[in-house]
């Protein structure tokens, strides 16, 4: 089996502190990030846990500040690498990329590391797996925390530049990778530190994640029978998710709230760390938090704008299928 490359940017892969091994049925090791809640603070909220699942081309990494940030307030912060990305296991077989395959993968995460209680937080891609979690363990899991994740739609898999074989993904990668960048960070984030955390797998592994993101039953009927409270989040300039994917969820759910958050795109985890903190914080401590105030660039639905005021004229059309589908427009 063939295993990924070390992570040059990651500051955590030496720390066996925070740094856990889960092997799936498929001998897959996945590496989980697990911070471990601030002494002072366990007593209140120790038997809680956050679970963070990253989209495709990233890592564990990309949740740095959340995981930081809610281990001090009392909660196991955890995150894994989901297979091919990160520190994972990238073995170069099509058939363990699929929605299927790595379904599996974060049930198994979510079996071993789950505490008594639980809230998933996913992000793109990551947010289907969420979902999926909600609903397979619906006893376990309090609530949602959906980051650009767009509409209740069934995925199909990947066409155009992305379905093309590894080699010539390859020989893009250069002119990929700048056009992730392009489109996943707001024109002031560009030159952020750490962005490659955003977008750093082989080629092949790219290629197989896009092309098994097949989740039929991921409709609109699915996500409307999810009973946790959810959390929505979206970049104001979001580029992969046009701002009306994401007002679609939220009217499709059973209990939510939607947030734009300005100055962001779609890693809007790295990019407005403060804020994406504190919405989820204040989020995880009330069950009615849309009169509270949260500093810094944010609107709320439905009260003061709707998306196409909120979304300047370069969004994109809805792709809600295709996490990645800037990439081969």
């Amino acid at each position: 089996m063939t295993t990924s490359k070390l992570n040059k940017i990651s500051p955590n892969h030496h720390n066996d502190k925070e740094t856990q091994w889960i092997t799936t049925e498929a001998d897959v090791k996945l590496r989980v990030q697990c911070l471990e809640p601030s002494h002072e603070m366990s007593g209140s909220s120790g038997s809680k846990a956050l679970i963070f699942i990253h989209g495709v081309g990233g890592s564990s990494d990309v949740w740095g500040s959340q995981l930081q940030y809610f281990s001090k307030r009392g909660y196991h912060a955890i995150a894994p690498d989901l297979i091919g990305h990160g520190f994972s296991s990238a073995p170069d077989k099509c058939s363990l990329y699929t929605f299927e395959s790595m379904r599996k993968h974060c049930l198994d995460v979510f079996d071993q590391m789950c505490k008594d209680t639980n809230v998933i937080v996913g992000h793109s891609y990551g947010t289907s797996f969420a979902a999926y979690l909600a609903s397979q363990r619906q006893e376990k899991i309090s609530k949602l925390v959906l980051l650009s994740g767009g509409a209740p739609v069934a995925l199909g898999p990947q066409s155009g530049v992305l379905s093309l074989p590894s080699f010539f993904l390859s020989c893009l990668r250069p002119a990929l990778s700048r056009l992730f960048y392009k489109n996943a960070f707001h024109r002031k984030n560009k030159n952020m530190p750490n962005k490659e955390k955003a977008f750093d797998v082989p080629p092949y592994v790219l290629r197989y994640t896009m092309k098994g993101q097949r989740w039929e039953a991921g409709n609109e009927e699915f996500h409307s029978k999810l009973s946790q409270p959810t959390l929505l989040l979206h970049g104001v300039d979001d580029q992969l998710e046009a701002a009306s994917a994401t007002l679609q969820m939220h009217q499709t759910l059973i209990t939510s709230e939607l947030y734009y958050v300005d100055e962001a795109s779609h890693m809007i985890m790295m990019e407005q760390p403060t804020i994406v903190n504190k919405l989820i914080e204040r989020f995880l401590n009330s069950d009615s938090s849309a009169d509270e105030h949260v500093e810094g660039g944010v609107s709320p639905l439905p009260t003061p704008r709707s998306p196409t005021e909120t979304q300047s004229t370069h969004v994109t059309k809805s792709q809600p299928n295709l996490r990645l589908a800037a990439l081969s427009s």
